[in-house]
């Protein structure tokens, strides 16, 4: 085993939040369980206003030194160079720097009540040279290593340095040159996203974002608003009904609205999709009301947290269902 160490070091300058101190310099560390590094920061302060005196306010967001290490044990010591060009190392690395810097931010908004305006995200600097390519040492040596081996075909860049995209689930796709007639036609219609579609995709970016139990709400309130549209939205007088039966679930509809009005249920025709919806809305109670997002497996003894495979699962399943309600609703008698 050794101590394996990534060094970062860049400007924060474009990116001035109203973070009020004293002082110079601020050094911070912690240890991130959630990926096992353990993150040292020092923060330099870059004047915000007032004059050269003590009691001078200065933004603590000027320029970032930052190490980031783990242990490791999972390399050839006879190939150091191969820990630093690991393109996924480096992202976890970056990945633990900004929650590190996020948490800081945290602390400013949320305890001090300083009026940040948003979080730090990776491509707010992933520019620089000093965080797209932090220097790497082992056991205090430093890695002579050329560039980072970059990820297969299965993955997409979100801008240089700014990490890759795995292409497996969520619903990605690539656009084929046999496609652009679809996107021709797209374009010539001036067709608008569905709010349905809107939902989806708020929740794919808060699941990028590493934010769970945001993307749980966020694919529930798709699925949701998928299902009542489909249900009511044709109808004004059907709008009204709602309107006055607030308590009507979506649970309900896939199953006894469903059977009355298609002949069939969503439970019967995809029973293994229906299951997913139903533990994609145990979680998104959870997280409603507990704020912790986690549902009980069948035959579980205690609740399972949500996992990245659990929200793939379970997009796929409301897709699915927007498929078939689709079919269903077009099927059905207009009166």
């Amino acid at each position: 085993m050794a101590q394996l160490a990534a060094l970062f070091d860049f400007n924060l300058e474009g990116f001035q939040g109203a973070c009020l101190a004293e002082g110079s310099n601020l050094s911070v560390a912690c240890r991130l369980s959630a990926t096992q590094f353990e993150v040292e920061l020092r923060l330099s302060m870059t004047a915000g206003f007032g004059s050269g005196d003590s009691d001078v306010k200065r933004y603590v967001l000027g320029h970032v030194n930052a190490t980031v290490s783990r242990v490791v044990d999972d390399f050839n010591v006879d190939e150091p160079s191969a820990i630093a060009n690991s393109m996924q190392r480096r992202y976890d690395a970056q990945t633990a720097v900004l929650l590190a810097l996020n948490r800081v931010l945290d602390f400013f908004r949320y305890q001090l009540r300083n009026p940040i305006p948003r979080e730090l995200r990776r491509w707010d600097v992933h520019d620089q040279p000093g965080f797209y390519c932090p220097l790497w040492t082992l056991d205090g040596a430093a890695i002579t290593y050329g560039p980072g081996r970059e990820w297969g075909p299965g993955a997409v860049s979100m801008g240089q340095g700014s990490g890759f995209i795995d292409l497996k689930g969520f619903g990605i796709t690539k656009l084929f040159d046999g496609d652009v007639s679809v996107l021709q036609k797209y374009l010539d219609e001036g067709r608008k996203p569905r709010l349905f579609d809107e939902l989806l995709s708020n929740a794919q970016s808060a699941f990028f974002d590493q934010k769970i139990p945001r993307a749980t709400l966020e694919l529930a309130l798709a699925a949701e608003v998928l299902v009542k549209t489909s249900f009511f939205g044709g109808s004004p007088v059907a709008y009204a009904a709602l309107e006055t039966l607030r308590s009507v679930q979506v649970t309900e509809l896939l199953t006894l609205g469903a059977l009355r009005a298609f002949g069939v249920s969503f439970a019967e025709d995809r029973s293994k999709d229906h299951a997913n919806i139903l533990r994609l809305f145990e979680a998104r109670n959870s997280v409603a009301h507990r704020g912790v997002a986690q549902y009980w497996a069948k035959g579980a003894k205690a609740a399972a947290r949500v996992t990245a495979e659990d929200l793939k699962n379970w997009w796929d399943s409301v897709l699915e269902l927007d498929g078939w309600l689709g079919i269903k609703v077009a099927a059905a008698p207009s009166s």
